[in-house]
């Protein structure tokens, strides 16, 4: 049996996989053409390769998939301590573990724009050790407001399916979402009051020059024709 241990590359040549399951290396392009691999071919070396999730895909249809070692986990956040206190994370956390039974448990408390939630470092660092098979979670925004799919990609290539089990936000998710946007501002508004003063009236400076240089032209168009229409009706007289 082959288990996550024995997966140290990210992809896999036809040669690498024969050598991983025991068979020549026309066995295994016979299978890739039967479907039951799936191999994309490199445009500069011309080997075919798997990427390690296919890899498990192709495992588990030959039964020697080995997944003992990686268990189901549940991921919770909710934004604010104050929201912990009424019970909120808590009662997240135990809706999971209803649909996943003696999962591990990851949780925080904070936005969702935070990179530095310890509970989501730690979640990495197990689906990274290939330690995670399933990951569940009420919602996507649990994991990270923006950037979703970047995530999902990064566990899914790490042979982890993500389950959201609720289709409709939480009854809190629009003042988390202005907490979040509040977040975002401020994060933007540090970074510029953190430059150099120098650079603060460069941009302050830049963004005048954007807004008035139209009302220049404009100033110079007007006043053209202005000249135009005196020189045209003294031409007249």
């Amino acid at each position: 049996m082959i288990g996550p241990e024995d997966l140290r590359r990210e992809r896999y040549t036809t040669g690498q996989i024969g050598k991983l399951v025991g068979k020549n290396y026309h066995t295994i392009a016979l299978h890739k053409n039967k479907g039951m691999i799936n191999m994309v071919q490199d445009p500069v070396s011309g080997f075919w390769y798997a990427d390690k999730k296919d890899l498990i895909d192709y495992l588990k249809k030959l039964g020697l998939w080995n997944n003992s070692e990686k268990k189901n986990a549940i991921y919770a956040r909710v934004s604010s301590h104050d929201q912990k206190k009424h019970g909120d994370l808590d009662r997240q956390i135990g809706r999971l573990c209803q649909k996943a039974s003696g999962a591990m448990i990851f949780s925080d408390v904070g936005n969702g724009l935070n990179t530095e939630r310890k509970g989501l470092n730690k979640l990495i660092d197990e689906v990274i050790h290939n330690k995670i098979d399933v990951l569940y979670i009420t919602h996507k925004d649990r994991l990270t407001r923006f950037g979703y799919g970047y995530l999902e990609k990064f566990f899914n290539a790490h042979g982890v399916k993500i389950i959201v089990t609720e289709g409709k936000p939480d009854k809190n998710y629009q003042e988390e979402l202005v907490d979040d946007m509040m977040s975002l501002l401020a994060f933007f508004s540090g970074q510029m009051y953190g430059m150099r003063s120098s650079q603060r009236k460069k941009i302050a400076q830049q963004a005048k020059e954007a807004i008035e240089e139209p009302l220049k032209q404009e100033e110079t168009r007007v006043w053209e024709a202005c000249k135009r229409k005196e020189l045209h009706i003294w031409r007249q007289k």
